[in-house]
């Protein structure tokens, strides 16, 4: 009886189809997605997604919900995705106590806020706490349902650490692609340079700050609030953005 050795080549695309598979776990027809991302090489590791179905692929990312236990190939797939749409989806990475949650209460409209931005960037909880209790507070104040990546023990002396983020994406520059958003001085990043949102607005705006926030970055000015740069004496200096109410 012979033994047949699969080839390099085979191996790689087994992995990368696997790794396919995972982008696209949220629907039944998972061929028919494949294509419509990859067309009818989506098995062939060599692929790359189609540029014309930049769409599609939008869609797929405004749904997809990436695991800290996803393999690092499952990330290259993703960034992959990411390149498709010319680097101008971010990921925001939101303070969870205090934006998300504040006085032990969820704050009015967040939900709401989360699922607008994420039709076109993707969403990560940063904290200080450790994550086994922010997974625990999140299910508390019925912010479950919402699926995040959460990075939690991020304290540092001079506001929060974010490296540990741009480090699971695998971001070489992760200033333009990480925005840190918070609603205290304890969320200004202490060992990388990536963009500040400082939300300084009244708890019951903050949903919709964070939504003009998120579209002000994309070029498109605020209809209610006034956004200030590069007025915080820190290392990031131009990548800080103070919002205020008019």
């Amino acid at each position: 009886m012979k033994t047949r050795y699969s080839s390099m080549e085979e191996i790689a695309d087994k992995i990368h189809l696997q790794a396919r598979l995972s982008l696209v776990s949220n629907f039944s027809n998972k061929e028919q997605s494949l294509i419509g991302i990859y067309g009818h090489k989506f098995n062939k590791a060599e692929s790359f997604p189609l540029p014309e179905n930049k769409e599609f692929v939008a869609y797929v990312l405004s749904i997809l919900n990436l695991k800290k236990s996803d393999n690092p190939l499952v990330i290259e797939e993703y960034r992959r995705l990411e390149r498709v749409l010319n680097y101008k989806r971010k990921v925001f990475c939101l303070d969870l106590e205090g934006l998300i949650i504040d006085n032990n209460e969820q704050v009015p409209g967040i939900k709401e806020a989360i699922r607008t931005i994420r039709k076109k960037h993707n969403i990560v909880i940063s904290t200080a706490m450790p994550e086994n209790e922010a997974i625990e507070l999140l299910a508390e104040k019925d912010l479950a349902d919402i699926s995040f990546l959460i990075f939690g023990d991020l304290a540092h002396p001079k506001g929060k650490k974010y490296n540990q983020i741009a480090e699971f994406f695998s971001y070489a520059h992760p200033e333009n692609h990480l925005v840190a958003v918070g609603h205290s001085f304890e969320d200004v990043p202490a060992d990388i340079n990536i963009p500040f949102m400082y939300l300084d607005v009244p708890k019951e705006q903050l949903y919709q700050a964070l939504i003009e926030s998120s579209e002000f970055l994309s070029g498109k000015d605020p209809k209610h609030f006034e956004i200030i740069q590069g007025s915080l004496d820190t290392k990031i200096k131009d990548k800080f953005f103070l919002v205020t109410t008019r």
